[in-house]
């Protein structure tokens, strides 16, 4: 019943449907303030509810009633098999995208859009794996297990694990130094590559035999990393490049190197088999000839950024990395 004032001795002038949505403006005594048909009115409390929909639009506009811990374990309660297969997805796509330029005689990421495009394709690779391996709960190998997939698909899926491991480690390294070419930068970053190589081994080996120096072995490695980005902003300064791009560069530096680290500790044990088949064909490949400067990423107009030397000629280049 709806009456015109907050009390049973108030006359009633409506009824309310079952399910029927009102506005409520106050809440006092037991009795809710309505608007009735135009007109305030008052119900008794007992009767009315918060309607689901309008709690569910409160949450989502006002800043001050959004949860964000109900939305962190949304996030995680997520099925992250789908990130696995956008992992895939994406690394289909730049397997895709460097067989489409390698077709063609000009290199995508010479282009200011082709680098921006594959490092865009990149880091979305890399936030879906660290989302992956983050809310997966299970065995992060279960497709190259032959008791879960079955041994054809574990052999498949191997091997396209490792075209796709090796094609992401690949473009890491070219699309850190295709970053600085765009930058007008000059940069190695070798020291930060080895950095993580020596200290993944340096940690394994103090894990095994001195577990209480392995804060020290960390440090280190974080150490080199800090100096490596410092490096990219003092060769920043001194070539005059660009700070937006410089930002972009070591955000790309940094989430890459993360993801691309916790890619490779989790696959170990098959890593250490795709190393050996990429060894094999780096020494067929290498042993079948030169190859020409034109096709490296590091080359432009007649100056090498790998071993940042002038080179006179774009057929071949003495570069170790080309023989």
């Amino acid at each position: 019943m709806v009456r015109t004032g907050p009390g049973k001795s108030n006359s009633q002038f409506g009824r309310l449907k079952n399910g029927e949505t009102i506005n409520v403006y106050a809440i006092k005594n037991g009795w809710a303030e309505i608007s009735y048909n135009g007109k305030t009115g008052y119900v008794s409390e007992q009767y009315i509810k918060l309607a689901p929909v309008q709690q569910k639009i409160d949450k989502r506009w006002s800043l001050s009633a959004f949860d964000w811990k109900e939305f962190v374990d949304v996030v995680s309660k997520t099925d992250s098999l789908i990130w696995f297969y956008i992992t895939c997805a994406l690394g289909l796509v730049m397997v895709c995208i460097d067989w489409l330029y390698r077709a063609d005689s000009d290199d995508f990421t010479d282009s200011a859009t082709g680098f921006y495009v594959s490092s865009a394709i990149f880091l979305a690779l890399c936030v879906s794996e660290m989302i992956y391996f983050a809310t997966y709960d299970g065995d992060k190998t279960w497709f190259c297990s032959p008791d879960k997939v079955g041994w054809i698909w574990t052999i498949i899926n191997f091997i396209l694990f490792a075209m796709l491991l090796i094609k992401q480690v690949v473009s890491f390294s070219c699309l850190n130094y295709a970053s600085c070419y765009h930058g007008k930068r000059n940069i190695d970053f070798r020291l930060g590559l080895y950095g993580w190589g020596i200290g993944i081994i340096a940690a394994v080996i103090s894990v095994i035999f001195f577990d209480e120096y392995l804060y020290i072995v960390l440090w280190c490695v974080l150490g080199i990393q800090f100096l490596q980005i410092a490096l990219l902003v003092y060769n920043n300064i001194q070539d005059g490049g660009n700070w937006l791009n410089l930002v972009y560069t070591i955000v790309f530096y940094v989430v890459g190197s993360i993801a691309t680290l916790i890619t490779l500790f989790h696959f170990l044990p098959l890593l250490v088999v795709v190393l050996i088949g990429y060894a094999i064909l780096c020494f067929f490949s290498s042993s079948s000839g030169s190859a020409r400067c034109a096709n490296c990423r590091s080359y432009n107009n007649g100056y090498c950024y790998y071993k940042q030397i002038s080179v006179s000629s774009g057929d071949y280049c003495s570069c170790h990395q080309y023989r």
